[in-house]
C-alpha cells in the first residue's frame, strides 16, 4: 500500500523458474526449498520500488506504481541470507558457488558477495567452509545428499554495522560444528575479525540461534554484537 492509499497485488512466482520436478527438496538432494520461499523484501530508493529475495535464489523487483514484478536474476544454488546496508546502496548476499567455476562436479563452497542497487557485483569472497542449511548436521558445503533434512540451526544470519562500513555473518563451521561470527569490510569484503566462540571462562558457547538473528550495537558502541543462545 502506497502513501496515497492505493494498493496492488502481484504474483512474484509468475516470473521465476519453477522448482525441479522432484517431490521435495530432500528428494532432489539440492538442499533448496521446494517453492521459492520468499524471505526478504525491502524498498530501495534508487529503484523507487521493492526488491524481493527468495531462498531458492530469485531476485525480483516490483515497480511501486503498478506492482509489476520483474526478474533480475536467479542463483542456481539458492540464497542463504541477504541484507541491504543501512543506506540501501549495497546488498550483501550469502550463497554457494562451484569450487571450480569450470568444473561443475568440483563441489560447492560458501561465498559472500555484495551488489549495488543496479545489481552489479561489487565484491565476492569465499568464506569458511560451512554446514549447509540443507545438509543436516554433517558434511561440508553442498553436502546435502539425498534424504538429508534441512537443519535450521545451521542457517546463516547477517547484520550490518550501523554506519554501513562492515557486515557480520554468523554461520556454522563444518570443521568443528561451532557457530562463529565473522566481520567483513564493506568495500572489498576483507575479513576484519572472527568472533570468539568461548565465554570468559574459556568454555565454548553452544546453541547460538540464527533464527533470532544477530544485531550490532548502535553508534558509539560499534564493537559489540548480540546473539541469542538456546539454554
Amino acid at each position: 500500500t502506497s502513501a496515497a492509499g492505493t494498493s496492488w497485488e502481484c504474483d512474484l512466482n509468475s516470473v521465476v523458474s519453477p522448482p525441479p520436478a522432484s517431490a521435495s527438496a530432500s528428494a532432489s538432494g539440492d538442499g533448496l526449498p521446494e517453492g521459492p520461499d520468499w524471505f526478504d523484501v525491502a524498498h530501495v530508493d534508487d529503484l523507487d520500488g521493492l526488491v524481493c529475495i527468495s531462498r531458492r535464489g530469485a531476485i525480483v523487483t516490483v515497480e511501486k506504481g503498478d506492482g509489476r514484478p520483474e526478474l533480475v536474476g536467479e542463483f542456481e544454488n539458492g540464497i542463504e541470507a541477504a541484507l541491504w546496508s543501512p543506506d540501501r546502496e549495497v546488498l550483501a548476499l550469502y550463497t554457494h558457488t562451484a569450487a571450480d567455476g569450470d568444473d561443475p562436479g568440483a563441489g560447492q563452497v560458501p561465498a559472500l558477495m555484495t551488489m549495488n542497487a543496479q545489481f552489479e557485483v561489487l565484491a565476492e569472497v569465499v568464506t569458511e567452509d560451512d554446514v549447509p542449511r540443507g545438509g543436516g548436521s554433517g558434511g561440508g558445503s553442498g553436502a546435502g545428499g539425498a534424504g538429508a533434512d534441512p537443519d535450521p540451526d545451521a542457517s546463516v544470519a547477517m547484520c550490518w554495522r550501523p554506519d554501513g562500513t562492515a557486515v557480520a555473518v554468523s554461520s556454522v563451521d563444518s570443521a568443528d560444528g561451532v557457530r562463529r561470527i565473522r566481520t567483513y569490510g564493506r568495500e572489498e569484503l576483507a575479513l576484519q575479525a572472527v568472533g570468539r566462540s568461548e565465554d570468559g571462562s574459556g568454555r565454548t558457547v553452544p546453541n547460538l540461534l540464527p533464527t533470532s538473528g544477530i544485531s550490532w550495537a548502535g553508534l558509539g558502541c560499534s564493537q559489540l554484537l548480540v546473539a541469542v543462545q538456546r539454554k
